[in-house]
């Protein structure tokens, strides 16, 4: 669990690089690091596995159904062969991370609502069953639920804004009493 932290940690530096590395104009208008981006993404796209991404200008990006989750992130998840059980966990976690991306970090109330929250569904995540290493699994997929809703200058910054308020916070799942998982 510490090396997905890790590589975690790892992988949003190099999004944070990619997104501030270059702030001087070129020939094109373009900087090169955006030009890069929107290559990766194009290609990710293009190959099926990721859905295309909201990229409005907004925090919240298109949730026409209201259900917390953007579009896009619900059609990503509704690909993935995953059971009802399995579903509902992904979704709950989806549903959080939006609304890390979208918090107003100066909200103490809701920030420590927001925190249990997600440490509830982190550790729904740990207990519904995906496979043989269910555990790492299911924690992994809220990595790509996690890169994949941060994914605009804008989000990013206030998703990590909010993780700047949670430094040195803990979650254990062992520490939930009763069943995480919304129903």
């Amino acid at each position: 669990m510490k090396n997905n932290t890790v590589v975690s940690k790892i992988l949003i530096l190099i999004v944070i690089g990619s997104l501030f590395a270059c702030d001087q104009n070129y020939g094109s208008g373009v900087r090169p690091a955006e030009e890069t981006m929107e290559k990766i993404f194009g290609k990710m796209e293009d190959s099926g596995k990721y859905p295309v991404l909201d990229r409005t200008d907004t925090l919240a990006g298109i949730d026409e159904n209201k259900n917390g989750i953007r579009d896009d992130i619900d059609l990503y998840i509704s690909k993935q062969g995953f059971t009802p059980e399995q579903e509902k966990a992904v979704a709950q976690a989806a549903a959080v991370m939006q609304r890390s991306v979208t918090i107003d970090v100066k909200n103490k109330r809701a920030l420590a609502q927001l925190q249990a929250d997600q440490d509830r569904s982190a550790t729904c995540l740990t207990r519904v069953k995906f496979g043989v290493n269910g555990e790492v699994i299911g924690l992994s997929f809220a990595l790509d639920i996690e890169s994949l809703t941060a994914n605009t200058k804008k989000r990013l910054k206030n998703y990590l804004a909010y993780n700047h308020t949670l430094d040195g916070s803990t979650w254990s799942p062992d520490d939930y009493v009763g069943d995480p998982c919304v129903k």
